[in-house]
């Protein structure tokens, strides 16, 4: 699946099997329930972790909107971008060699569906039960799985940066 992705990014699993065996092979192996983004998060991670020992190493973390195109491809999916167009949101999580600029692997991953549900406002909500908590998230994973770097130095955008306004509500750095 990674050498028909690299070879057509942005394809969709029919183009991607090149036949419908292919298709259905890409099918089943996505529809296994032992297959989860957590699941290929972790292990991606460890292999990462292992390339990550003894090195001076950058972790990049953004978000990214996962669009769907056809509509019955967005059907169960919540709102992304303007809030007119449906899709998942995706929080990588990328290692590089601080020195060189090679690529190491993906440190964590964290994929979700932004759900219709009527929300308290943002400012009433614990951190926790807001999607500010990814960047949290992917920093303490970044901290468990690159443990055997020589350095970690931490990136993101102005979006990672934000506290905790909520009344009631106590927080404590880690």
């Amino acid at each position: 699946m990674h050498a028909a992705l690299v070879a057509r990014p942005g394809s969709c699993i029919r183009r991607l099997g090149g036949s419908r065996a292919g298709e259905m092979q890409f099918t089943r192996f996505l529809r296994n329930r032992l297959v989860s983004a957590a699941e290929m998060s972790r292990h991606t991670g460890e292999q990462t972790g292992r390339r990550a020992a003894g090195r001076h190493v950058v972790a990049v973390q953004d978000s990214s909107e996962l669009a769907l195109g056809s509509r019955r491809a967005r059907a169960g999916y919540g709102p992304v971008g303007n809030g007119n167009t449906a899709g998942l949101m995706l929080h990588p999580m990328l290692a590089v060699e601080a020195g060189t600029g090679a690529l190491l692997g993906l440190v964590s991953m964290q994929v979700w569906n932004r759900g219709a549900e009527e929300l308290a406002p943002r400012r009433q909500r614990a951190t926790i039960n807001k999607e500010s908590q990814r960047w949290i998230d992917a920093t303490k994973q970044a901290g468990a799985v690159l443990e055997r770097a020589a350095s970690i130095t931490m990136v993101s955008d102005r979006e990672s940066d934000f506290y905790d306004s909520s009344p009631n509500v106590r927080t404590m750095s880690t």
